[in-house]
Parts: C-alpha cells; sequence; structure tokens
C-alpha cells in the first residue's frame, strides 16, 4: 500500500495492486508520449501498474487495423496492474519534449510506422493520435532551465522533471561480436576519420538517427566530452544536440565511413542487424542480448560492455545535489556521466519522466488533465521509486538501471513531487 500524499486538494491515497474493484471501474486515462528508446520499458512500467494497453497500428497511422501487443506481461511482473486507469504513451521521439513545454498534445505527432511499443487501446476507446490531453512525457534528454521556465508558464502550474532510469548508450556491431573498442575507435569511428578499429574490424556502415532523439544528444554530448576537438564533436555542428550533424564531422574528416540515416531506435537496430558490420548506437532494449535473437551485438568500449553491472559503476562516480531543483536535476546529474573517466561502461546518461505539478483544469479547458489522472500518475512513480524488487526487475530486464536511492531520497525532500508539505500540493497549485 503506498503512502497518502495529496494532489489538487484530493488525497492520493495507496492503490492496492491487487484491488478487484478497481478492475469493474471505468478507467481514467492519462495521456502522454515518450522517446522511442526507452518506449519498451516505460509501456511494462505502465501494464504492471495500470490497465494493459493492447494495440499498435499495423501499418500506417491513420489504418484502423490493430494487433494485439503485449501478450504477456514483462518478467518481473507477476500479474497486470489493477488500478482503474490506461496510460496512453506515444513513442515519439525526443519532439515528447516539444509537447510539453508547449502543454501541446498536437507536438507529438503519431509515433513511427516502424514502433512496435502499444500506444492505443481498443478496450477503452484509445484509438488514433496525436492525443487529445498530455500529461506527461519522458525523454532521454532532460529540460534546461528555460524549458522548465517554459513549460511551467504553458501549463499555468510548476513541473517536475524526475530522473527515472539509467540508460547504457550501446554500440551495436552487425552480425560481428565480441568488438573491442577505445574511446579513441569511438571518436574516429563516429567522425568518419576511419572505418577501422584499433582490433582491426573494417566497418561497412555508420548507422545513425534521422529523426530528433534524446538518445543522439546522450551520445553526441558524450563525444563532445571525450574526443579531441579537431574531429569537430562541437555546438557548430550540433553536437550536443537531438539531432546531430553527422554529414557535416564526417565530410571534414574525409567520409571513410559512409553514413546511413534512419527513423528511430527500432530502424537502427533492424538496420545494423541487417548489415555485416555496420555499427550503430541504440539503447539495449532493441539489441543482443536483452533482444536474444538479435544479430546486432554491442561493443565493448574501453573493456566494458553495456550491462547493468557496468552501468551501475560508472552510476557511483555521480555526487547528486543535496536538494531537489526541478529546472537544473538533469543536467547536474548527466554531464556527471559523460564526463571522462571513471569506471564502467562509459557512455549513458539518465531519461526523464516529466509530469505537471497539479493537474489543475484551468488550462484550455483541462486539456493537462484534472485531479484523476494526476492521481494515477503520480501513484504510479510513487510505486515505482518504492518497489524496487517488482519495477527493478522489469527495467533491468530490459537492458537499463533504475533510479539510485539518492533519487528517491531527492524525490522525498524539500521541493521534491514525494514530499508532504512542499511538494505535490504546495501552494502553488490551484484551489479545486
Amino acid at each position: 500500500m503506498l503512502s497518502k500524499i495529496y494532489l489538487g486538494g484530493a488525497s492520493m491515497v495507496a492503490l492496492a495492486l491487487g484491488c478487484a474493484s478497481a478492475q469493474a471501474a471505468t478507467p481514467t486515462i492519462v495521456y502522454g508520449g515518450t522517446g522511442t528508446s526507452a518506449a519498451k520499458v516505460y509501456r511494462d512500467v505502465f501494464n504492471c501498474y495500470t490497465a494493459l494497453a493492447d494495440s499498435i497500428f499495423a501499418t500506417t497511422p491513420g489504418n484502423p487495423t490493430t494487433i494485439a501487443y503485449p501478450t504477456t506481461l514483462a518478467p518481473g511482473c507477476t500479474k497486470e496492474g489493477t488500478v482503474a486507469a490506461v496510460i496512453a504513451s506515444e513513442p515519439v521521439g525526443a519532439i515528447a519534449i516539444n509537447a510539453f513545454t508547449e502543454a501541446n498534445p498536437a507536438a507529438f505527432g503519431s509515433p513511427a510506422t516502424t514502433n512496435t511499443v502499444a500506444y492505443l487501446d481498443s478496450t477503452f476507446g484509445i484509438a488514433s493520435t496525436p492525443y487529445p490531453e498530455i500529461q506527461f512525457a519522458g525523454a532521454d534528454v532532460y529540460l534546461t532551465t528555460t524549458q522548465a521556465t517554459q513549460a511551467a508558464t504553458a501549463a499555468g502550474e510548476p513541473i517536475f522533471q524526475l530522473p527515472a532510469i539509467v540508460e547504457p548508450t550501446t554500440l551495436p556491431v552487425g552480425q560481428v561480436q565480441n568488438v573491442k573498442l577505445t574511446v579513441s575507435d569511438v571518436c574516429s569511428l563516429f567522425s568518419s576519420s576511419t572505418n577501422t578499429s584499433s582490433g582491426k574490424v573494417v566497418f561497412s556502415e555508420l548507422v545513425v538517427r534521422s529523426d530528433s532523439a534524446g538518445a543522439s544528444y546522450i551520445f553526441a554530448d558524450w563525444l563532445a566530452q571525450n574526443c579531441p576537438a579537431s574531429l569537430g564533436f562541437n555546438a557548430g555542428n550540433g553536437f550536443p544536440s537531438t539531432l546531430p550533424n553527422w554529414t557535416a564531422v564526417a565530410a571534414a574528416n574525409g567520409n571513410h565511413l559512409s553514413i546511413v540515416a534512419v527513423k528511430g531506435a527500432g530502424g537502427i537496430a533492424s538496420t545494423v542487424a541487417s548489415t555485416p558490420k555496420a555499427i550503430g548506437y541504440v539503447t539495449p532494449d532493441y539489441v543482443y542480448p536483452v533482444v536474444s535473437g538479435s544479430t546486432a551485438y554491442p561493443a565493448y568500449v574501453n573493456g566494458y560492455l553495456p550491462t547493468v553491472t557496468n552501468a551501475k559503476n560508472r552510476l557511483a562516480n555521480v555526487t547528486y545535489p543535496k536538494t531537489y531543483n526541478a529546472a537544473t536535476i538533469g543536467q547536474q546529474i548527466n554531464d556527471q556521466l559523460v564526463a571522462p573517466g571513471g569506471k564502467g561502461y562509459p557512455i549513458l546518461g539518465f531519461n526523464f519522466f516529466n509530469v505537471y505539478q497539479c493537474y489543475s483544469a484551468t488550462f484550455a479547458g483541462g486539456l493537462i488533465g484534472g485531479p484523476a489522472q494526476g492521481k494515477a500518475l503520480l501513484g504510479l512513480l510513487k510505486d515505482f521509486y518504492t518497489n524496487s524488487t517488482s519495477f527493478n526487475a522489469i527495467v533491468n530486464g530490459q537492458g537499463f538501471v533504475g533510479a539510485p536511492s539518492q533519487v528517491t531520497n531527492l524525490l522525498k525532500g524539500a521541493g521534491g513531487p514525494f514530499n508532504a508539505t512542499g511538494g505535490v500540493q504546495n501552494a502553488k497549485c490551484p484551489t479545486k
């Protein structure tokens, strides 16, 4: 049973996962979107707490034909959640941040046709995108102070930026296992200044994202911090950004490795897997060994594979702030993760879950939702950060790492969403 916190004047009481009455109730629908990289693990977490979303578009957005997904719950979830809510989550990429900062669900657009993550639900009538409302956005790029202010202004209420999971950026190689790369190799290959690693593997092509992606931001930030300035991983070329200019860097370094740009995390994974000795970047949930049949095999970087254990070793280098600040928390911790040095797998960053603070009905007729959506969503978050046995099993099973205890403590402290006096229901929230 979750502890009681308050939201929009209504008590947010713990919701028992085995509550039979919740199954019979008309569910509250919570709308939002995430990046594509961590979309699958988010979907598994949502399904374990709330009702199971069941459908995706089979071909193109707008086609009413749907297929069932998933038929089983993720390992680690003992039963489908019975909370009287369903979370509709579009896997749209880094553009999810734009929708959140604008309080504008239309900015989500529609997911890529290659995405296999449920984002519709025929049982509860969620049949089309973009969604009519927006209550959250998950992304592997942090909100800047300016964006946090924009989001609060657009919504008419403060926001929370929550470090949710830690995601390694894997560098998969097509159909070749146990490739060993140094930091220098990674810099040279992704700048196209060579097509050969120090391990003598001759690569066939470089596979990058064509769409805006938080995963690109994390990797581009790492390249900017860890590679020689002469290679051109700089702000002028979009390093870091969600859409770095790979071709400009390659052109300046001789174009020794051809670049193939594809949309979505799934696009990178499938292209690499089908192309011998291609190399790309993607989160672990799309490649081997999480996807057991994949022929996209993650490379070692400085002697480390992107495993949960090696990610935790790197995570141990982070010094967390003493107090929670929604506008600065993301940059404070991610800057440390991409900095040179330290033990463990070196290329990783936090994925952030962004929510509004009060879920008032005062903005555009309830566009960002009211107390019912907030109750369901914040109940999920409270459970996610405290029920380590269930949710960590899901997160680890997809190759990610759950937020460490230092983050949970921050969220319970002054200014955090789970603080009894200064959290979810505070003086800034409108009266219901």
